[in-house]
């Protein structure tokens, strides 16, 4: 075996997107609950995060992105932010239950890439 790939958000291999982005928001709204940032707003800065950091021409990180656009919706609530941040580093139930589930599809989908990619080259 030359590589391991693991493709936690469906760059290289389809994911229902639908379902890991309600999962994620549903985690990290719950998560941020208790720090008495309003929902809705949390949900605004999230989405506007993702869009910087979508367009991030790598300059500064992604968590520099996140911490700009943070401060931008929530002026003052640094420490609420580092808080945040502890979200990313602690095991969350509902993203290993989304994994769990799509772990067999994935499967399926890297036989099928691997035996095309097979086909494919003997083809040539």
């Amino acid at each position: 075996m030359k590589a391991i790939l693991f493709d936690m958000d469906g760059t290289l291999l389809p994911m229902e997107q639908e379902d890991f982005t309600r999962l994620y928001f549903h985690g990290i709204l719950s998560y941020c609950a208790p720090l008495g940032l309003a929902p809705d707003r949390m949900k605004e800065m999230l989405r506007a995060s993702i869009k910087a950091m979508v367009k991030n021409d790598g300059t500064v990180t992604n968590a520099v992105r996140f911490e700009e656009v943070f401060q931008a919706y929530f002026p003052g609530k640094e420490a609420e932010m580092q808080q945040i941040a502890g979200y990313y580093t602690i095991s969350e139930p509902n993203s290993q239950r989304f994994f769990e589930r799509n772990r067999r599809d994935t499967a399926s989908d890297c036989s099928s890439y691997a035996s095309m990619r097979s086909q494919s080259s003997l083809s040539r």
